[in-house]
This record gives structure tokens, C-alpha cells and sequence, in this order.
């Protein structure tokens, strides 16, 4: 069975205008840094930006 996705497009949004750091994001969400890097991709693609 895969893993279920840890995306959060709302906290991650929330979190990147607080101005949290990458570390603090990755031991938010509990994720390596290359799925930081998935993350960020998807939510760009969601915001069109």
C-alpha cells in the first residue's frame, strides 16, 4: 500500500509567508529534503506562480 502524501498546500503556503526556514518546514511536515522540493514544485504549479 503506498505511503499517504504529506502535502499540505495550505500549511505549506502558511508557512513559506511566515518565513519559516526549509528546516523548519521539514520537521514540520516530517519529510526529507527532496520531498521538500516535490512539495514546493506541486504548490507551485497549484498557485500558477
Amino acid at each position: 500500500m503506498p505511503k499517504e502524501s504529506k502535502f499540505d498546500a495550505m500549511k505549506l503556503r502558511t508557512m513559506i509567508t511566515e518565513g519559516k526556514t526549509a528546516q523548519q518546514i521539514i520537521d514540520a511536515f516530517g519529510i526529507k529534503k527532496t520531498n521538500l522540493k516535490a512539495h514546493l514544485l506541486k504548490l507551485m504549479q497549484m498557485d500558477e506562480k
